[in-house]
Formats: structure tokens, C-alpha cells, sequence
């Protein structure tokens, strides 16, 4: 079942049956934790394709020259390309340990507010 498939059936069970005990809500946000942790992009293909992006518009900007116009020369880009270069490849890895970090805290906090039942409870209280 996908992410939503199990959102769905459990606000639906928690509506229909209301809070009949802990377990069956812990169960719940477990199967939730689950199926959106199953459902996630992989970090290494986020971080592809981050590094695709970033790459592309280095060539296109600087390698191609689209750069140049107005005060800036084609002399001025190729002497700076190298320091551009190097500054791209400390954006590529700042990028992607912002990513890998954005996703623990999200992951820590998620699991902190299961603890509590506090989002399974917010979408049931949204449905009605």
C-alpha cells in the first residue's frame, strides 16, 4: 500500500472507531512511519541529481558562455572558471550534507511526535 493508502485507512479506522487504546494508534503511526520512510527518494539519487542540476548550469553559464554579456568579457569567465569550478564542488557537497541533514532532523522530530500520537490525531481532527 502506498503512503496515502495507509493515511487514508487510518484517519478513516480512528474516525469510525475512535480512540480505543494506545496500541491501536501506535500501530498506526508505525505502519504511517513505515510506508512514507518506503516511499522516500533515496539520498544518493537526490544527491544525482542535485549535482546534475548544479553541473548543467555551471556548463551552460560559464563552460558555454552564456555568461558573457554586458560587463563581463569571455576572458574575464575563463579566468575566473577555475575558482567557479571549485566553488561549485563545495556547493555540490554543502547541498547534499544539508539535504542528508534536513532529512535526520525531519526524521527525529517525526518520530518525536509519534511518540505522542500528535499527527495522526491533527488529521482526523482536519477530516471532521
Amino acid at each position: 500500500m502506498t503512503f496515502f493508502e495507509i493515511l487514508t485507512e487510518a484517519v478513516n479506522d480512528i474516525i469510525e472507531n475512535g480512540y480505543d487504546s494506545e496500541e491501536r494508534i501506535r500501530m498506526w503511526m508505525d505502519r504511517i512511519y513505515k510506508s512514507a520512510i518506503a516511499e522516500l527518494i533515496p539520498e544518493s539519487q537526490i544527491q544525482q541529481e542535485l549535482e546534475k542540476a548544479l553541473r548543467s548550469a555551471f556548463y551552460r553559464l560559464v563552460t558555454k558562455g552564456s555568461l558573457v554579456k554586458g560587463n563581463i568579457s569571455k576572458f574575464d569567465v575563463d579566468k575566473l572558471k577555475p575558482k567557479l569550478q571549485a566553488e561549485l564542488d563545495r556547493r555540490i557537497v554543502t547541498s547534499a550534507n544539508l539535504i542528508k541533514l534536513n532529512r535526520e532532523e525531519a526524521s527525529i522530530q517525526f518520530c518525536v511526535d509519534l511518540k505522542d500520537g500528535q499527527h495522526l490525531f491533527l488529521l482526523v481532527d482536519q477530516k471532521l
